[in-house]
C-alpha cells in the first residue's frame, strides 16, 4: 500500500513528462478509520488530536488547514509524498503556492502559509520546513522550535480567518527525518495543550497516516506519551459482561435512530455501532465515544446550552426537571470516566491509581440506561422538548 512520507523519497515525479495524471492502481476510495485521540479542556471547549488511518486527500471530515512538511525550499511533487499526491490528485502545486504565500515566516521560523486555496477540500496549506535533505538529522531543539512555530502560525492564521476549525497532517518528522513518533508526539501535545486554549474556534487537529504498521506505532506512542495503561487499553470485548451490555446498547441505538432518523448518519453514533460490530475497541475508545454520546444527547434535547462545558450542560439539563436525578448522575459518571481516559494521566499519587474493569462496567451500564432514557424521552411525544 502506498504511504505518504512527509519528506522526499526516491522515485519519479507524480506527473509524467507528458503532463498526464498518474493513476492509483486500485482506483478505489481509501477507507478512513478512527484509531485514537487525545482531548483536553480549554476556556473555548474541548480541543483534541485525533489519529486516523486513511487518506488526507480524501478524508471524510472537513479540513480547513492542511499541514505538510518539506526539506528547505524543496517542493518537488515526488510520488509517495503528500506533496506529490496534492499535485497528482488535486492539481495543487506546493512549489507554486510557496512563491506568493499569505504568511511567510521561513527566514525566522521555517514556516509559511499559502493564500486561500481556490481548488481542493482545504482552505489553506501550511508548510513546515526542515533542513536540506543532505544536512544532519533534525536536532530536538529544532523540532521543538518548528512545532511551536506551527501552533503560533495557526493562531496568527485564525486571527485573519476566524472560521478555521480543523487542521490535518501526517505525523511530520517521522519520514526521512526518522524521528520517533513518541518524541514528536510529546512535543506536539505539549505545544498543542499550551497554544490551542488561545484558539477560539480551532477544535481538532487530525493526524492521518495510510499504512497499518505506522498507525499502530503512532497509536502505541500516543498511549505511552499520555500515560495510558491497564484496563484503558484492554479490548473491551474480552469481558463477557461488558460484551453483553454493548450488545444491548447496539439494540437500543437501532430503536433510537428509528425514532430520530436524523441520527442515522451521525458520526458518533456510526462509530459506536462500528466498534460494537467489529469488536475491536478498547475501553478507552468506548469511554471517549460514550462521553460524546452525552454531548450529542444534550445537543439534541437541550440545544440552547451546547456552547457551555459538558459539566454545565448536564447541570443545566438537570435544572429543567425533565430527567430523574439518577439519570443526571449517570451522565456525570460517563463524563468523568470519559474525561479521565481521553485526557492525559493526571491521577498520579491519587487512589485508586487507575480505572479498573468494574469502573468500566459501571460506565457502560450508565450509558445503557441513558440510551433507555433517551428513547423514553423521544416516545413521550416530545412535549418536554426544550426551545433552541
Amino acid at each position: 500500500m502506498k504511504s505518504y512520507s512527509d519528506m522526499k523519497i526516491s522515485g519519479n515525479s507524480a506527473k509524467s513528462s507528458s503532463g498526464s495524471r498518474a493513476k492509483d492502481g486500485s482506483g478505489s476510495r481509501f477507507e478512513n478509520r478512527f484509531i485514537n485521540s487525545y482531548e483536553f479542556t480549554t476556556p473555548y471547549g474541548e480541543k483534541c488530536f485525533e489519529l486516523y488511518q486513511g487518506d488526507l486527500i480524501q478524508f471524510d471530515e472537513p479540513i480547513d488547514v492542511l499541514i505538510v512538511s518539506s526539506f528547505q525550499s524543496d517542493y518537488e511533487p515526488f510520488r509517495g509524498t503528500l506533496i506529490g499526491a496534492l499535485w497528482e490528485q488535486l492539481d495543487i502545486s506546493v512549489k507554486r503556492l510557496s512563491q506568493k504565500p499569505f504568511i511567510d515566516l521561513r527566514e525566522e521560523k521555517g514556516i509559511w502559509v499559502s493564500q486561500k486555496l481556490q481548488n481542493g477540500p482545504f482552505q489553506y496549506l501550511m508548510c513546515v520546513e526542515f533542513l536540506k535533505f543532505y544536512a544532519a538529522p533534525t536536532e530536538p531543539a529544532l523540532l521543538d522550535q518548528r512545532l511551536q512555530s506551527m501552533f503560533s502560525c495557526l493562531q496568527l492564521l485564525q486571527s485573519f480567518s476566524p472560521s478555521i476549525c480543523t487542521a490535518a497532517m501526517p505525523l511530520i518528522g517521522t519520514g526521512d527525518q526518522q524521528i520517533s513518533p513518541s518524541a514528536i508526539l510529546s512535543i506536539l501535545f505539549q505545544h498543542g495543550a499550551t497554544s490551542l486554549p488561545h484558539c477560539t474556534n480551532l477544535q481538532k487537529i487530525y493526524i492521518i497516516e495510510r499504512t497499518k504498521d505506522k498507525i499502530s506505532e503512532i497509536s502505541a506512542a500516543m498511549d505511552q506519551v499520555l500515560g495510558r495503561k491497564g484496563q484503558q487499553i484492554v479490548n473491551v470485548f474480552r469481558d463477557l459482561e461488558s460484551l453483553e451490555t454493548l450488545e444491548n446498547i447496539q439494540k437500543l441505538i437501532i430503536s433510537l435512530v428509528h425514532v430520530r432518523k436524523n441520527l442515522r448518519k451521525n458520526k458518533t453514533i456510526s462509530r459506536l455501532v462500528e466498534c460494537i460490530s467489529q469488536q475491536e475497541a478498547r475501553y478507552l475508545d468506548i469511554a471517549i465515544l460514550s462521553r460524546r454520546i452525552i454531548e450529542l444527547m444534550l445537543k439534541e434535547i437541550n440545544p440552547a446550552s451546547q456552547k457551555k462545558s459538558l459539566y454545565k450542560q448536564i447541570q443545566d439539563f438537570g435544572s429543567k426537571n425533565i430527567a430523574a436525578n439518577w439519570i443526571i448522575s449517570y451522565m456525570h459518571i460517563v463524563r468523568i470516566l470519559g474525561n479521565e481516559q481521553a485526557h492525559e494521566d493526571l491521577n498520579q499519587g491519587k487512589l485508586p491509581c487507575e480505572i479498573m474493569v468494574t469502573d468500566q462496567r459501571i460506565m457502560l451500564h450508565c450509558l445503557e440506561q441513558l440510551f433507555n432514557f433517551w428513547i423514553e424521552y423521544e416516545h413521550s411525544g416530545n412535549h418536554h422538548r426544550l426551545p433552541q
